[in-house]
């Protein structure tokens, strides 16, 4: 009950109590025009009512818009206007809803005795007609980008026909990419060929083939290739009619996963869930008005196999079990101090190898169980499709084994929990998802007992854990770097940061073998000194092809070229420029690849930061006697020497 509707209540409460009745409180209809918010919209509305049981029944024209002047002018104006009608509540005739996010230059034009602002940003506009609160007719939905108040680019569109509540007939649904286009039967199922055009007009990019609302194939097309990718055609289950939304978009990529191709390539499913997503926008803003009416409500057909209540029950404890045990798992897995014990602890690396096991194996494919439950897909996928979707390698045994020993990857340990009664995992079965929670359940409680043993006994004081916690998360933010330069990286920087990532490593192998908790206090505040040097010279070696960039652009100067009449930009203050690219930044990078440790990290990081910001500096500095000492300069140390020496008096 919204502040409008509690005061009025109140108020009519009040009026019964003492035994008279006031106007606003019979059933009749009420005008109300002034500030109103719904589902987030906040402006001035304008709207009869009546109230029925204490909460507002909309009656006849209802309108609620808002725009600033100020805040357009400011910055940025989001603006909207809702327009309609309501009969008892429920949304009838036509109605129109607008949405914009605009900026303005501030210039302004005067026309007919008026300011007139220009403005530019995005549109969103929605049009069509309800008929008893259902859909009806042509429903209209489109994206314009706007550029000085005009149209200059229309982003998104659909064209959806109706007839109560169902979609008929033909539809449309474009973006800038493609347009999609497709057909219905009466009663809202999809049927016949659906085509995604090209925007680029180079012919139809991708088709799904349904007959009578089961999607039989999907045809996707590159160049002069053709995809084909069979979905339902061989069914020979039953069928059962839903709605085509994320969900059903989720089970026919399942049906995929063993492709050839690569299915999820294609635009069409993008396309539908943009629809759906744009669809929901609007249904957000009636189901604030207890209506749930505004939905594309496409309908397609999928297999269906029925579930007995056991099943239902077998999948929900594999649910339950992934909900309950996960936050303990990521607990020890992310445990600073065991991430450091099963370094040299084989008893440590064998059970934290078993936890990533359950994890990956069965917390991970048990929490995909959720989803598909959530989305309501299960009992359209048969249970061996189910397990498919969930262990693309095929279930895993139970008992299994995982690597034992730190210092030689080969040998393995077969793991069973020791309170777990040895069974055959019924696989390919629902009861199996109950079986494989109850191994996995018993398993991560075990362990976790074990190690939170070994914790308290080896944590010590609470201030170890903490500096080793952020010592580690240092490494990662490291690894993150290194990881961020794989795809994009040269050799060099890939090289300088696994030569990093290496002596991390080998600095975490002293720690774990040092006995004392007050060796690993000082070992450990050494490390993250050194660890914060060595992270700033992994940032450094990550940007440095950028920096050498900066640096050509800013030693470029713009010359006039009488034979092309034109100006060009020419290098300056070569040699300088000349040192720094091949004498220092191959120096850089050797220093880091090669010759790194702690002792040595702080400095490389000082001359790094100080050659970079000294050859901004050299640009406007005299430079005449540096040029000529650095004619045959190859020795780093020197020319950094030489960089220094410099006056900073400006050239003229």
């Amino acid at each position: 009950m919204n502040l409008l509707n509690k005061v009025l209540f109140q108020i009519c409460a009040f009026s019964l109590f003492v035994g008279f009745t006031l106007p606003v409180c019979a059933q009749k209809l009420q005008e109300y025009t002034g500030p109103y918010t719904i589902n987030g919209y906040q402006g001035n509305a304008n709207f009869s009512y009546m109230l029925k049981d204490g909460d507002t029944v909309f009656q006849g024209p209802f309108m609620l818009k808002r725009s600033s002047l100020d805040a357009l002018l400011e910055k940025e104006d989001e603006s909207f206007t809702i327009k309609g009608n309501f009969s008892a509540g429920v949304p009838t005739g036509r109605w129109t809803f607008s949405f914009g996010v605009f900026n303005s230059n501030k210039q302004t034009e005067v026309e007919d005795y008026q300011y007139r602002v220009l403005v530019s940003g995005q549109q969103e506009e929605v049009s069509g007609d309800f008929l008893e609160g259902k859909l009806q007719g042509n429903w209209i939905y489109k994206v314009s980008k706007i550029k000085d108040s005009e149209i200059e680019e229309e982003r998104y569109s659909s064209s959806i026909g109706y007839e109560a509540g169902l979609p008929i007939k033909d539809f449309s649904i474009a973006n800038s990419i493609s347009t999609l286009v497709g057909r219905f039967l009466r009663d809202g199922i999809a049927h016949d060929n659906w085509e995604l055009f090209s925007a680029a007009g180079a012919g139809t990019e991708e088709s799904w083939i349904f007959e009578n609302g089961l999607l039989l194939k999907v045809i996707q097309r590159e160049g002069n290739t053709s995809n084909v990718f069979p979905v339902f055609e061989n069914n020979t289950a039953e069928t059962e009619v839903i709605d085509l939304n994320t969900g059903y978009l989720n089970l026919v990529n399942l049906t995929q996963k063993n492709a050839d191709a690569d299915f999820s390539k294609g635009l069409m499913q993008r396309l539908l869930a943009e629809n759906a997503n744009r669809y929901q926008k609007i249904n957000n803003f009636f189901l604030a008005l207890n209506y749930d009416g505004f939905k594309p409500k496409f309908k397609v057909k999928a297999p269906y196999f029925s579930l007995e209540k056991s099943d239902i029950d077998y999948i929900a404890q594999a649910i339950e079990t992934a909900s309950k045990y996960k936050p303990t798992l990521d607990s020890l897995l992310s445990n600073a101090h065991l991430n450091i014990l099963k370094r040299t602890d084989d008893n440590v690396y064998f059970q934290y190898n078993v936890l990533s096991y359950l994890n990956e194996n069965f917390i991970e494919p048990f929490s995909e169980l959720k989803t598909l439950n959530e989305t309501g897909i299960i009992d359209n996928l048969s249970v061996t499709q189910l397990y498919a979707s969930l262990w693309k390698n095929g279930a895993p045994k139970v008992p299994f084994e995982v690597r034992a020993a730190t210092k030689d990857k080969t040998v393995v340990k077969v793991f069973q929990p020791e309170s777990y009664e040895l069974q055959t995992i019924a696989l390919n079965s629902y009861k199996g998802f109950s079986q494989m929670a109850e191994f996995t359940a018993i398993s991560i409680t075990e362990i976790n007992n074990k190690l939170q043993r070994l914790i308290r006994e080896e944590k010590g004081e609470q201030q170890l854990l903490a500096i080793e916690d952020q010592w580690l998360k240092q490494q990662e933010t490291i690894l993150l770097v290194k990881d961020s330069l794989e795809q994009y990286g040269n050799s060099n920087q890939k090289k300088a940061l696994t030569a990093i990532q290496e002596l991390l490593e080998t600095n975490l192998g002293v720690y774990a073998n040092l006995e004392t908790i007050a060796d690993k206090k000082a070992f450990a505040e050494n490390q993250i000194t050194c660890t914060e040097t060595l992270l700033q010279i992994a940032n450094q070696i990550s940007k440095l092809p950028e920096n050498v960039k900066t640096i050509e652009e800013a030693y470029l100067d713009p010359i006039w070229n009488p034979f092309m009449a034109t100006v060009m930009n020419e290098e300056i203050k070569k040699r300088i420029t000349s040192a720094y690219k091949k004498v220092l930044v191959p120096y850089f990078y050797k220093q880091s690849q090669q010759e790194l440790n702690c002792e040595n990290a702080a400095a490389l990081h000082t001359q790094m930061t100080f050659a970079y910001n000294r050859m901004l500096q050299l640009r406007n500095l005299d430079t005449h006697k540096l040029e000529r000492k650095l004619k045959r300069e190859k020795n780093p140390e020197k020319v950094l020497q030489l960089f220094e020496e410099v006056n900073t008096k400006k050239s003229k």
